[in-house]
């Protein structure tokens, strides 16, 4: 099982061992010279956990930080999207949403570098459905890109996959 929480968007590589076992170590690690990982006080029970691969999208549109927001606009209005990965040389460096894009006026002028915060959530597809639930709830967001080792982008998670999969598989109580 891997969690990766990502503070520095030059990560070389990430650790994914830093989750052991079913209780994931707490606190801050230093795994590198800029990169910190954050753990939560996070549990999951090994065995019959479904892990975030099964219900990911891949092959995700992305846009790179030297676009303007008004190509973020457009491809929202046009595919429907609420969230769109953004890039730079073939790693990972923010999540642009459809919110993020309210009380904008002149899209055209603005690069998406300069709009964008760094990355600072994203987690591997061997993560656990169930973690990635607890991870929007206590960290308020919608959604999360799922990263290799070398932080290259695997796909995407949102809470309405979670939602459209917890409906599908039964996975609520009555």
């Amino acid at each position: 099982m891997s969690v990766f929480f990502i503070y520095n968007k030059n990560v070389q590589s990430i650790n994914p061992s830093y989750v052991q076992g079913d209780i994931e170590r707490l606190g801050v690690t230093q795994i590198g010279k800029k990169t910190v990982l954050r753990a939560h006080s996070l549990k999951a029970k090994h065995g019959n956990e479904v892990l975030v691969s099964s219900i990911m999208k891949t092959g995700v549109e992305v846009l790179n930080q030297d676009n303007n927001l008004l190509d973020a606009k457009n491809l929202f209005d046009e595919k429907g999207f609420n969230h769109v990965p953004i890039m730079d040389g073939g790693r990972v460096v923010g999540i642009l949403s459809s919110n993020d894009l309210k009380n904008i006026h002149e899209f055209n002028s603005i690069l998406i570098r300069d709009h964008i915060g760094e990355l600072t959530l994203a987690i591997s597809k061997e993560t656990p459905i169930k973690i990635v639930m607890q991870i929007f709830l206590n960290e308020n967001i919608h959604c999360l890109p799922i990263i290799d080792q070398n932080a290259s982008l695997e796909g995407i998670v949102t809470q309405n996959d979670i939602l459209k999969w917890v409906l599908e598989n039964n996975r609520y109580k009555k």
